[in-house]
Order: C-alpha cells, then structure tokens, then sequence
C-alpha cells in the first residue's frame, strides 16, 4: 500500500512541471540580458537584470546584479533550460550595502545550437514568480 502511495504522490509531483508552450521557445525574446540590461515590472516596480561580463558564455562565471527588489532574507535562483533538460544550476544572492542582489553562477554547455535558458528567483526555496529567460548559441 505504502508504494502504491509513493507511485501516485511521484506522478502528482511529475504532472505539476510546468509546460513550455513550443511557439514561445521559438519567438525572439523582448529583451536579452546578454546584450543589454533588461527591465521587467514585478508587484508594482521596475527589477532590472545586468549581466557584467557579457555575454554568458558556457563553463565560465557569470554576475548577476538584480536591482530593484525588495529586502528578502535568502535569496537564490535557480536556472534551467526551457527547450531541453540539462538539470538545475543553484545559486545564491548577497545582497549589497545598496540594496542591490549579486550573484555568481556558471552556464552548462548544451547541444543545441541556440538553448534557451529560465533564470528564476526563490526566496527560502519558494519561488517568488519573478523569472528572465534567455538564450545561449553554441
């Protein structure tokens, strides 16, 4: 019985995995935080996203400046790709004397010619529903 249990609790779980819509993976993004700094409106007021070093390149440190955000106590993120699954790349935020979120993570390489990533922000491992997409060309 307690298997029987397991299995359906395991197929609830898998069943809840959100489902990329096929149009969007191949509609050009608005905004490409590898070229430029990408604003998006969450709970009334303007987060923008900066990557430093741009572009993010495959295999090599990336900073993230989030700007915008109101005070959270654990901040992290979690980034995985939309169009195929490679896992989920973990990372956490400091937040600075300014009020500004970085944080330092590295992109896995992919296959696919042009991979489109999900960078999403939790707070105590909840998200937050706050998220940036982005793609990546080999």
């Amino acid at each position: 019985m307690k298997a029987f249990l397991i299995l359906i609790a395991l197929f609830f779980i898998a069943c809840n995995d959100e489902k990329i819509d096929e149009n969007y993976l191949n509609t050009p993004l608005k905004c490409s935080i590898n070229k430029d700094i990408c604003e998006v409106s969450f709970k009334g007021k303007q987060i923008s996203f900066e990557i430093l070093n741009r572009p993010i390149r495959f295999m090599e440190e990336s900073k993230l400046i989030i700007k915008g955000l109101p005070k959270y106590d654990n901040l992290s993120l979690n980034l995985y790709g939309l169009n195929m699954d490679m896992g989920v790349i973990k990372a956490d935020f400091i937040r600075l004397e300014n009020g500004d979120y970085e944080s330092i993570f590295v992109v896995s390489s992919c296959l696919l010619s042009t991979m489109r990533y999900r960078l999403e922000l939790l707070n105590s491992n909840k998200k937050i529903g706050l998220f940036i997409d982005f793609d990546m060309k080999r």
